[in-house]
């Protein structure tokens, strides 16, 4: 909600907590540009072991209403987390090339794969691949055990650009 600029009126904590029959949880979306978009409530506490229970119905109601949804999931794999992979066509882990973040990427796949969610879904996103002395992706696959579906370069000025504006960054 703060780097889009949005003021919504509701978050993800009103629509977990709707009916998803009858599509009430719709009207909790924001519209951003042509995108509806659900976002977290200010005080995650807003948001209970109960509440996250329902995580995956409501991730259910949305793919069955859009073409594409996309679920921002925390990193820590909790249980509701991992039953919303299981509706997911892809699953993208995101590091950078640093040798903390690639082992926590690493730690994370072989967590999913653990618990018996499909590790074919799960792609690796590696950000700011182009800093001085990063890895090639090449090595980056040996050290996570996945390969990298996308690099991404640095590109700091558009990044702050985009943020300033609420924008996406310009391809």
């Amino acid at each position: 909600a703060f780097n889009l600029k949005l003021e919504p009126q509701h978050t993800l904590a009103d629509a977990l907590r709707c009916d998803y029959r009858n599509s009430e949880w719709t009207t909790t979306a924001t519209r951003w540009q042509q995108l509806d978009v659900l976002v977290g409530p200010r005080d995650p506490s807003d948001v209970g072991p109960k509440d996250l229970e329902r995580a995956p119905s409501l991730f259910a109601a949305a793919a069955s209403r859009y073409h594409c949804t996309v679920v921002d999931l925390p990193a820590p794999l909790l249980r509701s987390s991992a039953e919303v992979l299981d509706l997911a066509d892809q699953a993208y882990v995101v590091c950078t090339p640093e040798i903390t973040s690639l082992h926590l990427a690493k730690r994370l796949i072989e967590r999913i794969r653990k618990l018996g969610r499909p590790g074919e879904k799960v792609r690796l996103l590696v950000n700011r691949v182009g800093s001085w002395g990063a890895l090639e992706t090449e090595q980056i696959r040996r050290v996570v055990g996945s390969e990298v579906e996308w690099a991404l370069d640095n590109d700091y000025a558009a990044v702050r650009q985009a943020a300033w504006s609420g924008g996406p960054i310009a391809a």
